[in-house]
């Protein structure tokens, strides 16, 4: 140990962690690890979105979604993190800020995330987003496997390789 640290001056920590803001861990992640990650997203969200006229579909779709992108390709989200950051993103959009009343819906939120061509906003589901970065992982290290992380164990949902390996085909010379 110490003679890594000889070469890599850098500060250990024991887990769990942050890196890039990422909170890493050895298990499951608990509530009080992920919520100042969605702190950060209301507050980016709050100041910025009340700045905000006719551009809250743009920055509802491209600036709160890019933030959770992040965190999304590391780490599969819970199900009640994904609820609270799809509830900052709704009230932005129909609000503009973060704190919004049930009154102001004028279209369901599964419309908004359905592409433009099909009628919708063009707004990610993150719940999808989510799945379409883990099948991303897989397509990478099958791709590339010279990348250095390609021989980590990335967990990948059982459903998701079943769908890789169904619909990925492999063609030898």
């Amino acid at each position: 140990m110490a003679f890594i640290q000889d070469h890599l001056p850098c500060e250990l920590l024991d887990f769990p962690c942050k890196y890039l803001r990422v909170p890493l861990s050895l298990r499951k992640l608990t509530k009080a690890q992920l919520q100042p990650f969605i702190d950060s997203i209301a507050a980016a969200a709050g100041w910025k979105a009340n700045l905000l006229t006719k551009r809250r579909v743009a920055y509802t779709g491209a600036a709160c979604t890019s933030m959770v992108v992040y965190i999304v390709m590391a780490i599969d989200l819970p199900p009640w993190a994904i609820k609270a950051i799809d509830r900052l993103r709704r009230r932005i959009l129909r609000r503009g800020r973060k704190e919004a009343k049930g009154g102001h819906c004028l279209v369901a939120w599964t419309k908004v995330c359905l592409p433009k061509e099909l009628g919708g906003l063009g707004i990610s589901d993150l719940q999808n987003l989510g799945w379409v970065l883990q099948l991303r992982w897989l397509w990478m290290m099958k791709t590339d496997p010279t990348r250095p992380w390609t021989n980590f164990h990335v967990p990948v949902h059982k459903c998701f390789q079943a769908f890789f390996s169904i619909t990925v085909v492999s063609e030898i010379g």
